[in-house]
């Protein structure tokens, strides 16, 4: 098999920490297998198959890989028996007998062998398996939080309490269990999850000459109104596409539909200001201003009846 300078670069360096990065379908899968086999296949090397660790993260490609590596090795086999290289063939026949014993698996499989082995210095049942399944760690997940909440609740923490009317509704606490669970998730994606926890507070200590301006989730918050805004303009524009096929229909419901869409299209035009809040807080301010005065004209209208509202005529939508 040909080889790239790079993949060739790849198989080649040795004796040093090694990263590679490269897209699917490039030839992964390959060169790994075939750096293995240089390496086991080399008795100067000093390397032996089962003294490789070798992780993948589905079962599937640990076979496969074991499958290519086992292969490999016995066409190096063949080519050394061919060659009449004794000391290399016998090297080789060891190599093919150790591969049934080399850590070549998932990296699930890899640490639950690790515990099974080192149970006595982790202070664990040699029973421990990791669940796969994605149920049983939402059941389980489930369980640990009513646990800790029955606690909670037994307690009568202020603060626990308080944000408990917060986030529930009634008597029922499923919101601020979703909640929970949603902040469990990510944070333990974070490469520091407590120290993600630990800095949440952070954002809630507002100094006392704080204006809304310098809050730091603002422009967040603004930012998906207005992108909200953006959408449902879309979706008025499809609409008047289908007023302008009904003249009716364009007479009873355009003036309404226009002064909606007028709203909508001034939500959307704060992105500006939003981009460059340093230049446009006055500008930000107006036209938040004069969007609250739409809202008001708005109750307004609903408050008037759908009658009154359908009997205004002649005036085309933006």
């Amino acid at each position: 098999m040909s080889w790239t300078p790079q993949q060739e670069e790849a198989l080649r360096i040795r004796n040093k920490n090694l990263l590679l990065s490269a897209a699917a379908g490039s030839g992964k899968t390959a060169v790994l297998t075939e750096r293995i086999t240089r390496l086991a296949a080399d008795p100067e090397s000093h390397t032996g198959i089962h003294e490789l660790l070798v992780l993948t993260f589905t079962k599937a490609a640990a076979s496969e890989m074991k499958s290519r590596i086992s292969a490999s090795l016995t066409r190096e086999l063949e080519a050394a028996d061919a060659a009449k290289d004794l000391p290399l063939v016998r090297h080789l026949e060891r190599q093919i007998s150790l591969l049934s014993s080399a850590q070549i698996s998932t990296l699930d499989a890899f640490f639950q062998s690790l515990v099974r082995q080192y149970f006595y210095l982790l202070d664990l049942d040699p029973k421990t398996r990791i669940m796969a399944d994605e149920n049983d760690a939402r059941i389980l997940a489930d369980d640990v939080l009513t646990e800790v909440l029955e606690r909670w609740y037994e307690e009568e923490d202020p603060d626990f309490l308080t944000t408990c009317d917060l986030f529930a509704s009634g008597h029922q606490d499923q919101a601020l269990r979703q909640m929970i669970l949603r902040m469990h998730r990510y944070a333990s994606s974070m490469p520091f999850p407590d120290v993600w926890l630990t800095r949440l507070p952070s954002a809630y200590e507002i100094p006392e000459d704080a204006t809304l301006d310098t809050l730091p989730w603002t422009q967040p918050i603004l930012s998906e109104l207005i992108d909200t805004a953006g959408k449902i303009c879309d979706l008025y524009r499809q609409s008047f596409s289908l007023l302008d096929l009904h003249d009716i229909a364009r007479d009873v419901y355009g003036e309404t539909l226009s002064q909606e869409y007028a709203f909508f299209h001034l939500a959307g035009t704060l992105r500006h200001a939003l981009l460059y809040p340093e230049k446009n807080v006055g500008p930000l301010r107006c036209q938040s201003q004069s969007l609250r005065h739409q809202v008001h004209g708005f109750q307004q209208i609903s408050g008037s009846g759908s009658d009154q509202n359908a009997s205004r005529h002649g005036q085309r939508y933006l």
